[in-house]
């Protein structure tokens, strides 16, 4: 068993990356599509 400790760390911790890995991918589509469109 983990403590609710533990768990509301893993929760927050996993929140941040799904966060940042997403604005990531965002930034790269935005980047691709606008040097797309804009050549």
């Amino acid at each position: 068993m983990h403590s609710i400790f533990y768990d509301s760390y893993h929760n927050i911790i996993y929140t941040l990356a799904i966060n940042l890995s997403d604005n990531y991918w965002q930034n790269e589509n935005k980047n691709y599509w606008y040097w797309e469109l804009h050549p």
